[in-house]
């Protein structure tokens, strides 16, 4: 118990470090940096340059996603007509790879700080039904923490559990392509 309450501890120490030295340094241009590599062409992945064709490729697995299109159908309802235009994407939109682990990156969609408790509540069930329980748990633990570190540094414009932003991607689907994400500090789930 004590080994687990030390690495916490430890661990809190690093993140409230980070964040303070982030807070700090200044002159950070996140969308610069973005906009220069969504200049480039996608090309799939790699770590030399050339894709690697077939790495992943599209396969039936025999788990059933009916229960995510629900949540996702869910909360798309919950939403109002404004907010639904901040969530919605088309499936192919470049947004899919415009996400960065730091707080200060510019952030597109809805976030949950914008929704009702009632909206927030479907959002989780989006993120519950798409996730294991690990998962789920741990996506819940970061945003718990990000508000904790923003009690500690007191900045709750940068950091907070509902500074993190949904985008619904495409129309879903059992069908047809689509997609989710979740992305804020620490945690951006495609």
């Amino acid at each position: 118990m004590a080994l687990k309450t030390a690495t916490a501890i430890a661990i809190g120490m690093a993140i409230v470090a980070s964040a303070v030295w982030a807070q700090q340094r200044g002159g950070f241009n996140a969308a610069a940096m973005s906009s220069r590599a969504l200049d480039e062409e996608f090309k799939g992945i790699t770590t030399d340059g050339t894709p690697t064709p077939g790495l992943f490729p599209l396969r039936t697995t025999g788990v059933s996603i009916a229960p995510v299109v629900d949540a996702a159908r869910a909360f798309l309802a919950s939403l109002s007509v404004d907010q639904r235009k901040k969530v919605s994407y088309p499936v192919d939109h470049d947004e899919w790879r415009n996400w960065a682990n730091i707080h200060r990156f510019p952030r597109e969609g809805l976030s949950l700080s914008e929704m009702s408790k009632e909206q927030r509540q479907e959002a989780y069930g989006l993120l519950r039904a798409g996730l294991s329980a690990k998962g789920y748990k741990t996506s819940r633990d970061i945003m718990r923490l990000n508000h904790h570190l923003a009690e500690l540094v007191q900045n709750f414009d940068a950091y907070g559990e509902h500074l993190y932003w949904f985008i619904v991607f495409g129309d879903p689907s059992s069908e047809k392509p689509w997609g989710w994400q979740i992305e804020g500090h620490h945690l951006i789930i495609n």
